[in-house]
């Protein structure tokens, strides 16, 4: 099976949500193939989208957040992430991973008793991801019927049906052994917290190229500085400083390879004040300088 090359970065338009149709309107679900190694970084970037994700690690070992939980799962392991929940895979030295999304409506149409009975409560509920072990005996089961959805997706027969059907039965597995807690909502205040720092990475998006202070950023939530740092250490382990220098070098790195911009001159668009310091942070975080980087990537488009 080869690899996704449809894409290596995550794109997000101002409030985090993926911009990339996961499959298409007629059938809402979509597969891919992922290798860690080949997106920068070996890091899939925080975002969220509609769909529910199911990850399975086919290969090596990985880290997972979503929402406040973290993860390392290795081989053979797996993962699930509902819908509209922040999270973000990185692998030291890369990973296989394969993964499928699919919008809730896939499993039945919203206005069934079948979504608004098994499916609307999970998603509705304070259930962000769930993780699966072959230790035990319900995930074991789930992940198999995982790995026959992805083994699946290379057949060309009643592809589409068959993966239905065991998309069927991967949510029963789920929703019988999870319905004993869907009584507990998404609690208000972990809403509230992370609408606060959506508001903070959105005004960070939109203004990476000017000079920010934690002061202003903190602002945009209406919080204290203190509050801010607490927040972004809390979901996103970093502190908006350091999240602000990654997203202008990511921003960076999408210039460096689709316009023809001089290299001092991206500098300046993504908020560096001088070419030297870019050149020097570019290096730590990509391994290489921004001309052999765009060399590198523009090599293999």
């Amino acid at each position: 099976m080869d690899y996704n090359t449809y894409y290596n970065k995550i794109l997000t338009d101002e409030n985090m949500m993926e911009t990339i149709q996961h499959g298409r309107s007629d059938y809402p679900f979509h597969f891919y193939y992922d290798n860690l190694s080949l997106f920068d970084f070996n890091c899939i970037e925080w975002h969220w989208h509609n769909e529910f994700e199911f990850v399975f690690v086919e290969k090596g070992n990985a880290i997972f957040w979503a929402g406040e939980k973290q993860f390392s799962i290795t081989e053979g392991q797996g993962f699930w992430v509902n819908s509209g929940i922040l999270h973000r895979f990185y692998s030291e030295k890369g990973a296989v991973i394969p993964n499928f999304l699919l919008l809730p409506t896939f499993i039945a149409a919203s206005n069934s008793r079948i979504y608004q009975k098994y499916i609307e409560p999970i998603k509705k509920s304070a259930l962000d991801c769930l993780f699966f072990s072959p230790e035990i005996p319900w995930q074991k089961e789930a992940l198999h019927v995982m790995k026959k959805i992805i083994s699946l997706q290379i057949e060309e027969c009643e592809m589409e049906l068959l993966t239905s059907c065991l998309v069927q039965e991967l949510w029963h597995l789920i929703y019988s052994h999870v319905k004993e807690d869907l009584s507990k909502e998404k609690q208000i205040n972990i809403v509230s917290s992370q609408g606060r720092l959506q508001l903070m990475m959105q005004y960070i998006h939109r203004n990476f190229d000017q000079k920010l202070s934690l002061e202003e950023i903190a602002e945009q939530a209406m919080v204290s500085k203190s509050t801010a740092l607490n927040l972004f250490h809390r979901y996103l382990h970093d502190t908006p400083v350091h999240y602000l220098l990654k997203y202008r070098l990511q921003e960076a790195a999408i210039l460096l390879t689709t316009t023809k911009k001089k290299v001092i001159v991206i500098a300046e668009n993504v908020g560096f004040e001088t070419v030297d310091y870019f050149c020097k942070q570019f290096k730590k975080y990509y391994g290489v300088t921004p001309t052999e980087y765009r060399i590198q990537k523009t090599a293999t488009l």
